[in-house]
């Protein structure tokens, strides 16, 4: 009786490249998941109002093990993304820096009539690029 011997060679390098591909697309997701958070946060900081606060500068990025998540540190943030009633800021108030209205150069009560949503179209425009940052990421990760 004759016998057919079968050799496969690299195996154990086959083996390993799927054993350490989990690790290594997560590892990447984790980055186009870091530079995406990062590029919705220059572009919210570049959207936001500034002219009785700081609610740009309480834009931040924060990484964890398995998550990256923007903070916005600001009270009334919600307020200008959601929307509010118009309502008058007088000169005595202050801002959550503690400065007041008159600092900044308004001797008489300004009305706020519109809010800014700056959120939307900062996240509208990172998703434009999320497909092409996912697909080299991958790319990168298979190679």
């Amino acid at each position: 009786m004759e016998t057919i011997n079968i050799q496969i060679r690299g195996i154990n390098e086959l083996n390993s490249y799927f054993v350490n591909l989990p690790t290594k697309v997560s590892k990447d997701l984790m980055r186009v998941s870091k530079e995406f958070c990062t590029f919705v946060q220059k572009s919210m900081k570049l959207r936001a109002p500034r002219l009785t606060g700081d609610i740009a500068g309480s834009i931040k990025v924060e990484q964890g093990k398995e998550s990256v998540s923007i903070i916005i540190d600001s009270p009334y943030a919600y307020f200008q993304i959601m929307g509010f009633r118009p309502h008058m800021i007088y000169p005595n108030m202050t801002n959550r820096n503690g400065i007041k209205l008159k600092d900044l150069g308004f001797d008489h009560p300004v009305m706020a009539r519109e809010h800014k949503d700056f959120l939307t179209p900062s996240i509208e425009m990172g998703l434009t690029h999320l497909p092409n940052w996912l697909n080299s990421s991958l790319n990168k990760s298979l190679k």
